[in-house]
């Protein structure tokens, strides 16, 4: 593969993702049961530095699923600007991130709902506060052609450009043969 021809044109740049990420109202988060079938979920959260919080009842199925496996998929809505998140999920306990990411809750979504989150008070009810790291970025857009971009955790809290993909290796998991 070419990586000049792939990553000519519109390829998203790491702005534009976190910018969708941000700004997208629901996302599909994908998870994984104990006997190896798939859970793919619609809900709401909130992406800020890297990681997706979303807050789901303890008896959900994906809160279940992310209590035996941590690995977790999320994408947006759009197949035709695309962007997919694989990290880790961690449960969030302390009280001053649930403060933070409740103030970033009712930024988003106070507006929709009339509600102010309380993540602190919703942890003590039965909710299970979940951030959801990422580790790895795939997005591309459709067009007249695909131009794919995989960025990758730094380690320091920010994201990395790994290497431009081709619309085969994006469809393929973002996997470079």
């Amino acid at each position: 593969m070419n990586v000049s021809t792939v990553a000519e044109g519109p390829a998203l740049t790491w702005a534009e993702i976190d910018s969708m990420l941000t700004e997208s109202r629901s996302y599909w988060v994908c998870t994984v049961r104990p006997d190896l079938r798939p859970h793919a979920v619609p809900v709401w959260g909130v992406w800020r530095r890297g990681s997706l919080l979303i807050s789901t009842p303890e008896s959900t199925v994906k809160a279940r699923n992310i209590a035996v496996n941590r690995a977790v998929t999320v994408h947006l809505e759009s197949a035709d600007d695309v962007v997919v998140v694989d990290g880790r999920a961690r449960v969030i306990s302390d009280s001053d991130e649930l403060t933070d990411w409740s103030t970033a809750l009712t930024e988003k979504y106070g507006g929709l709902t009339g509600v102010t989150y309380d993540l602190v008070a919703s942890a003590s009810a039965g909710m299970r506060n979940v951030a959801i790291d990422a580790k790895v970025v795939r997005a591309w857009r459709a067009g007249e052609m695909f131009h794919a971009v995989r960025w990758v955790a730094d380690g320091t809290g920010g994201m990395r450009l790994a290497d431009a993909l081709s619309s085969v290796e994006a469809a393929q998991g973002g996997v470079a043969r």
